[in-house]
């Protein structure tokens, strides 16, 4: 899960600065997202430790992950960059949260949707099937 969330990451810090057209910031904005999605995934553990759920599933965990990256990494955009004034903050910010449910909250939704799929298969046809396997048919 870590991997598909920094790829995911990734992609959004390569579309920001490809948009707010600072391709030059791009090495800051990745190590900031990088820093975000660690502290994201550090405090989603420790607030859902007791369920069982996985970081992986698209709620609450998934939601939790996203707006911690997106508070975080705000916070340290502004914090790292010069900002001619707050609606380019807000510009900002709008645009990378849009991304970032975009992203994390998509690969998470599509993971659920294939893992409810597995399930909805009965078990008498998933032992059929695992012998057609077997059998080389």
């Amino acid at each position: 899960m870590i991997p598909a969330d920094f790829v995911a990451v990734a992609l959004v810090a390569l579309f920001s600065a490809a948009s707010t057209h600072t391709m030059g910031q791009v090495v800051t904005a990745l190590w900031q997202v990088a820093v975000a999605v660690v502290i994201a995934w550090g405090a989603t553990w420790f607030l859902r430790r007791r369920h069982p759920d996985h970081l992986e599933m698209a709620l609450p965990e998934g939601l939790i992950v996203v707006g911690l990256v997106w508070v975080t990494w705000t916070a340290l955009r502004y914090l790292t960059a010069a900002f001619d004034d707050g609606a380019a903050v807000v510009s900002w910010a709008v645009m990378t949260g849009t991304f970032l449910l975009v992203f994390l909250g998509g690969w998470r939704w599509l993971y659920g949707y294939v893992r409810a799929h597995d399930s909805l298969i009965p078990k008498s046809l998933e032992r059929r099937l695992a012998e057609q396997e077997q059998d080389g048919r």
